[in-house]
């Protein structure tokens, strides 16, 4: 050991120093005691590294925890910056913008597909009504001058054979046929006078002379002014009694009616011509002259001549027998 004076070094059982002459009892629980409070600063130290370390950790953690909401924070910025000028330059409204062009040309498809289908449908219905309808009925105007022949009319027999009747190539622009009741519409619309043929049979059983004469009573409460009629009082040869009215319609007076109405004991057979007639006093008119070819051509009107020229309409020559 040494001498804790001097430094010399002694043996470790000297108890006094051989240089100095110390004693060196006190010096050893000195020394001791030195050693014991380097020892114990030692730890306190120890303790205060240790405390140090632990501050030092949570700051680094309190520091590191920033660090990362700061991060965020920029990283969210940055979207935003990033959203912000892609927004003003357009892309966005380019997207939109071409999103509501996508919505309205699938919007016009469907509308052009729309109209495909009515035109379609549109077709079908013609075809359809073609199929139930008669030739000679699509005219664009009435023109009773070009019916003065008989052959401007269109011979129709009835699907079940029990009639036929015959109607003008050029006045009518629209018609009905109902082959399953024997029953036909003709008009020409657009016009404010009625131009119209109605040719049909319908059950009526029991006595023929009867049910007509009930036919021309009914009839005859149609007309305002008449010009002719035939009341009905007995069957003909063919088993029917007929009944004939012709004057101007009670709707108005522009208008001339013409009715066939005959009875077989089983069924009505029926003709009703509506047409205009401005001058009830001229019974020359082309208009007459179809009036007179319809009830020749009328299988079930009891006529006994064929159809004649309009010369001869003209000149009161009553043509051929049948």
């Amino acid at each position: 050991m040494k001498c804790p004076y001097c430094e010399r070094e002694l043996p470790d059982s000297a108890k006094y120093c051989a240089s100095c002459g110390k004693k060196l009892e006190k010096n050893e629980e000195k020394a001791e005691g030195s050693f014991l409070e380097e020892r114990e600063s030692d730890e306190d130290v120890s303790e205060v590294d240790k405390g140090e370390s632990e501050v030092g950790k949570k700051m680094s953690f309190s520091t590191s925890s920033r660090k990362g909401g700061i991060g965020k924070i920029i990283y969210f910025l940055i979207i935003i910056v990033v959203i912000a000028g892609v927004y003003k330059s357009g892309i966005f409204s380019g997207m939109f913008s071409n999103k509501s062009n996508i919505v309205k040309k699938e919007n016009k498809i469907e509308n052009k597909n729309d109209k495909i289908h009515e035109k379609i449908q549109a077709h079908k219905n013609a075809e359809k009504q073609k199929e139930n309808s008669l030739a000679y009925t699509d005219n664009e105007e009435m023109n009773f001058k070009a019916c003065l022949s008989p052959e401007d009319y269109a011979v129709t027999y009835s699907s079940d054979g029990l009639f036929s009747f015959a109607y003008p190539k050029y006045i009518f622009n629209y018609s009905e046929v109902d082959e399953e009741n024997s029953s036909y519409k003709l008009v020409f619309k657009g016009v404010e006078q009625r131009v119209e043929l109605d040719v049909y049979t319908r059950i009526n059983e029991g006595d023929a002379v009867s049910n007509a004469q009930n036919l021309y009573d009914e009839l005859l409460s149609k007309v305002d002014k008449t010009y002719f009629k035939m009341r009905p009082t007995k069957v003909d040869s063919q088993g029917m009694a007929r009944a004939l009215v012709g004057g101007t319609a009670s709707s108005t007076e522009d208008t001339g009616v013409y009715y066939i109405a005959v009875n077989d004991g089983s069924r009505d057979y029926m003709l009703e011509f509506y047409y205009p007639d401005s001058d009830e006093d001229d019974n020359y008119k082309e208009v007459n002259y179809v009036v007179d070819c319809i009830y020749r051509y009328c299988s079930f009107s009891g006529g006994t001549y064929q159809p004649r020229t309009y010369q001869q309409f003209l000149q009161d020559d009553m043509g051929t027998k049948k």
